[in-house]
């Protein structure tokens, strides 16, 4: 029990920039960003009435909110393009802050309201369509201004 006590406060002490290799980071990074992408894609199927699982919207958009929250994080201090070729991230996700932060709660507060519909009996799929175009929108906002595309 003795050891476990000792062990607790180092368990919530949160990884440092430095404590991360680089590469790890941005890998970290993308598998994150492949999970939002891919709940995105399960929502956008259920809003379009592609498949049935309705009693499976919930569980997406609570995901994509929790993912959101989280986003900030996965851009720590010395994981940008100066330290791995790998990352389709811009510098303006570390040189404007304030805006990535906006930018993941747009997507977070968008998702919240997905939340909210999914949780609605019965199921409105035509505000759920409208809501994941919304959800989809606050990505896309994140990806103009800070995520590489063809044209960078």
């Amino acid at each position: 029990m003795r050891a476990l006590v000792v062990l607790l406060p180092l368990l919530a002490v949160p990884a440092q920039a430095g404590d991360i290799d680089p590469e790890t980071a941005v890998a970290y990074r993308q598998a994150s960003f492949g999970a939002l992408a891919k709940h995105m894609k399960t929502t956008g199927m259920i809003a379009k009435g592609q498949v049935p699982h309705t009693g499976d919207l919930e569980t997406h958009a609570v995901a994509l909110n929790m993912l959101a929250k989280q986003l900030p994080g996965w851009f720590p201090e010395g994981t940008g393009p100066e330290a791995s070729e790998k990352t389709a991230a811009l510098p303006a996700a570390w040189s404007d802050r304030e805006g990535l932060e906006k930018a993941a709660k747009a997507l977070e507060d968008a998702s919240a309201k997905l939340i909210e519909l999914s949780k609605q009996e019965p199921i409105d799929l035509t505000a759920v369509k409208a809501q994941v175009g919304q959800v989809g929108r606050s990505c896309g906002g994140c990806h103009d201004t800070f995520k590489k595309d063809d044209d960078h």
